[in-house]
């Protein structure tokens, strides 16, 4: 068995981290951020992650760590926290 490291979405912008690492059956999510509209973006507030491959795997979920809590706003954690909830 490998570990997978899984990026769904913030390879380039730090708001946006949302990283999945699966080992077996077992599954880790590492932040869960939101990222901001372009301005071409017309009626969007929030950019959250692609939640599919979560919500195929969610028997597998063991967890959720947030490690940049401190530099991300209130808002923005909560935004994809609420979503991630929603799911499982």
């Amino acid at each position: 068995m490998s570990l997978k490291f899984i990026a769904l979405s913030g390879t380039t912008d730090v708001t946006e981290n949302f990283y999945l690492y699966e080992y077996a059956n077992d599954i880790i999510i590492v932040d869960c951020g939101v990222g901001f509209p372009e301005t071409e973006m017309y009626g969007v507030d929030l950019v959250i992650p692609d939640f599919s491959y979560v919500i195929e795997n969610k028997s597998k979920l063991r967890g959720v760590i947030f490690s940049l809590k401190k530099l991300i706003p209130k808002f923005m954690l909560r935004s994809s926290w609420q979503v991630l909830l929603r799911i499982s």
